[in-house]
């Protein structure tokens, strides 16, 4: 598919997705919702919220401008309308899959979204969920995956079984008002995930209410991540299944990339598999913390560097060209069914890749694909292939 073409598609998709939700809206409140009010920061209505929604889609910069101005309550509400908006499946990835263009609609509504909720410090009303049995009851529930991260439980939420993850974050002892600004920081990364809609994107309901920890309310997923189900000694998988898992990674990036967020710590136990068999990353926006988690601080303990770009490791931000190169390692690690330098300790992998030495071709792995994966893992962060390029591919497309 060329751009022209790509783009057309792309911008059509969100058209009708903007479309599709102010119909539903229009028949829930009336067909007027939409139309132009008096707009008064210290008084909003549904009305108001819905005509600077509108505006904001149009590009209209004093829209932005009128939605960060709310404080308290009204900016509750307002988070609440921008929701329920989203939530009639709109696209808000970029309809460019150049980063040097202008954001989307989409993406530029999130981000103020994501602003309105800084600045303001509301979240919208379902942001924090309960499940049952609830997790003050430990005793009724038991961890069944972990580590020095994390502990994951098993519950309910809509009658639906879901994973509560609670996060082993060292911010969290940290004193105020240190604590209270990763927290937030946090819970906008969370809320920004919220808005993802993809089926290679694990979805995040929200954050446990009254929760001592950061804990995430997720999907379940009884295969688990990527690299535990290839371990298994009963799963056997074929070069095509493989390649049908790369592909659903690749293209969850490249959502991603279009949304303007990079991953920053991907790796294999980021990727679920879900009952359909498809594959999903998880714990997005997550790598700004991780300095906080528990695990820097343990000698010993797994680190993510040896799947990390070495401008990265060398002190560089994340960035999408840093996405690429560990997802290059990713492609190996689903061909080895193994972490990247097995034989050598976190700090002795991250060595090798600053020196440039990476691991062999995987048996089975095809000799295009490998070609692609060397291309990933090419020391020049610049000379690294963007994932629209991957998808591109021998075997690869873009839906």
């Amino acid at each position: 598919m060329d751009n022209s073409s790509f783009l057309s598609k792309a911008k059509s998709k969100f058209a009708d997705g903007v479309v599709r939700s102010k119909t539903v809206l229009s028949a829930k409140f009336g067909s007027g919702v939409f139309d132009a009010a008096v707009f008064s920061p210290s008084r909003i209505s549904r009305g108001n919220v819905l005509q600077i929604v509108n505006r904001l889609l149009d590009g209209d910069s004093e829209a932005t401008g009128e939605l960060e101005s709310l404080k308290g309550e009204n900016a509750r509400k307002a988070l609440d309308v921008i929701q329920e908006f989203l939530d009639h499946n709109i696209d808000i990835s970029a309809t460019e899959t150049d980063w040097g263009i202008p954001l989307s609609p989409g993406v530029r509504l999130v981000q103020s979204m994501v602003k309105l909720s800084q600045l303001s410090g509301q979240y919208p009303s379902h942001f924090f969920v309960k499940v049952n049995p609830p997790l003050s009851s430990k005793s009724n529930l038991t961890v069944v995956r972990g580590g020095f991260q994390t502990e994951v439980f098993v519950s309910q939420y809509q009658k639906k079984k879901v994973a509560v993850k609670q996060l082993r974050m060292i911010a969290w002892r940290l004193l105020e008002p240190q604590r209270q600004i990763v927290q937030n920081e946090f819970y906008l990364a969370c809320l920004e995930w919220r808005q993802f809609r993809h089926p290679n994107i694990l979805p995040i309901y929200g954050l446990l209410a009254e929760a001592r920890q950061p804990t995430l309310i997720l999907p379940w997923r009884e295969r688990g991540n990527i690299r535990c189900y290839l371990q298994q000694p009963d799963v056997q998988v074929d070069v095509k299944q493989r390649m049908k898992w790369i592909s659903d990674i690749a293209n969850g990036l490249f959502y991603m990339h279009r949304c303007r967020e990079c991953h920053g710590n991907l790796r294999g136990d980021k990727i679920l598999i879900s009952d359909e068999n498809v594959a999903q990353i998880t714990d997005i926006g997550m790598s700004r913390f991780r300095k906080y988690w528990s695990e820097d601080i343990i000698p010993g303990v797994e680190h993510s560097d040896r799947w990390t770009a070495p401008e990265v490791l060398g002190g560089a931000n994340p960035s999408t060209f840093s996405d690429m190169f560990s997802f290059g390692l990713v492609c190996i690690e689903i061909f080895t069914e193994a972490i990247p330098f097995p034989e050598y300790f976190s700090m002795g992998a991250a060595d090798k890749i600053l020196l440039g030495e990476y691991p062999c071709q995987p048996e089975k792995m095809p000799d295009d694909l490998w070609k692609c994966v060397e291309q990933c893992l090419h020391p020049h962060p610049y000379h690294r292939p963007s994932i629209y390029t991957v998808l591109k591919g021998k075997f690869f497309h873009i839906d």
